[in-house]
């Protein structure tokens, strides 16, 4: 998949990450060069598989809306809990979009 983490991106990215909580979501960030844009998404086990997906699915939508926008690049994950699904799509964007814009991304 495009802009995957490898693994060990992930867990890189996850420890040693800057963090940026919002209420409905935290994005962890590592800069990285202007075209090294790659992503992770965390989901609580909370919920089960077919919720997590969707989830993940709305993330990764956003974030390749996103892509295009961006000023920098960088590694991040986006971690939330299975409650998302109760938020609306706009405001999940919009709080997206704050964070990245507050990593320096946007």
């Amino acid at each position: 998949m495009r802009n995957s983490l490898s693994p060990d991106e992930f867990s890189r990215v996850y420890e040693t990450g800057v963090r940026f909580k919002a209420d409905i979501l935290t994005l962890m960030f590592l800069a990285r060069g202007k075209n090294d844009f790659k992503f992770g998404v965390a989901v609580k086990r909370g919920a089960n598989a077919v919720k997590r997906n969707l989830i993940k699915r709305r993330i990764r939508s956003i974030l390749y809306e996103a892509e295009k926008h961006l000023v920098s690049g960088g590694h991040i994950v986006i971690a939330v809990s299975s409650d998302i699904l109760k938020v609306p799509a706009v405001k999940i964007r919009e709080t997206l979009y704050l964070k990245l814009k507050s990593a320096g991304m946007l």
